[in-house]
């Protein structure tokens, strides 16, 4: 049986990543934008589409996760993950009252 020009699979797209982590899809044989790299995925847009659904699980950029990581180690106890500033007495994550917990 010969395979014919519609059976072939064609990599006609790319999957691309930028330094804040930050994927797009882009032409096969196209130079990368400036700022951009190749991921590592290539198949259909389709296919590239998909991979990066599942890869990309977190729309923020890099140094947007890494500032608000940065700035919730200064403010929670890092036993709990609990938010226990003095000035809101409220827990981020649940919305609970931490006030009225501590007997406020």
């Amino acid at each position: 049986m010969s395979e014919s020009v519609m059976d072939t699979k064609v990599a006609d797209t790319k999957v691309v990543v930028n330094d804040e982590e930050q994927y797009s899809v882009w032409p096969v044989g196209r130079s990368n934008p400036d700022g951009w790299h190749d991921e590592g995925f290539a198949g259909s847009r389709e296919e590239c589409l998909a991979h990066i659904e599942r890869v990309w699980t977190d729309m923020r950029p890099r140094s947007l996760r890494e500032a608000m990581a940065a700035g919730a180690g200064a403010d929670t106890d890092a036993g709990t993950g609990t938010d226990v500033s003095a000035d809101t007495g409220t827990n981020v994550g649940t919305g609970t009252d931490v006030g009225a917990e501590a007997g406020r």
